[in-house]
This record gives structure tokens, sequence and C-alpha cells, in this order.
């Protein structure tokens, strides 16, 4: 939609399009070759969540690959320039 008029919504940053929501794999290609079938379902169940703020959280889904993992882990990320 074009809006030359000035009006319109201010444009979705890469930070609020990332930011908020659960990411999971649902499709893996390397070099051309979809691998998805070679991802262990224990790992294909897991979701990542990326905070305004830097910080994100990684959740081991309903199904862990190992039993002794905690459900969740935490980090930091950026962009890089």
């Amino acid at each position: 939609d074009d809006d030359s008029t000035g009006g319109g919504a201010t444009p979705a940053t890469n930070t609020s399009k990332l930011c908020n929501k659960n990411w999971k794999i649902v499709s893996f290609v390397l070099d051309g070759v979809n691998i998805t079938s070679q991802i262990p379902s224990c790992d294909l169940d897991d979701f990542t969540r990326f905070s305004t703020d830097g910080n994100y959280v990684n959740d081991e889904g309903p199904t862990k690959c190992d039993p002794t993992d905690p459900q969740t882990t935490t980090g930091t990320w950026q962009w890089l320039a």
C-alpha cells in the first residue's frame, strides 16, 4: 500500500518483526538440501522468544531430548552491523 500522503502507519522495524513472538524450526535447508527430517522431534518442538531488550529465552517445548536439561535457557542477542 503506497501511502504517499504521510498518514499511514509507521513501518515495522526488524526488531519489532522478531521480538515477542515464539519462533520454532519448521524447515531446515542446508546448501539447498532440506534436512528437517534429520532433526530429532524433541528439538523440533523447541521455541525461542526474543525480547527488545536484547535477551532471549529458549524453551525445550513439550518434549525434552534429555530429561535432565533445564526447561528454559537464556542468553542475549544483537543485530550485527
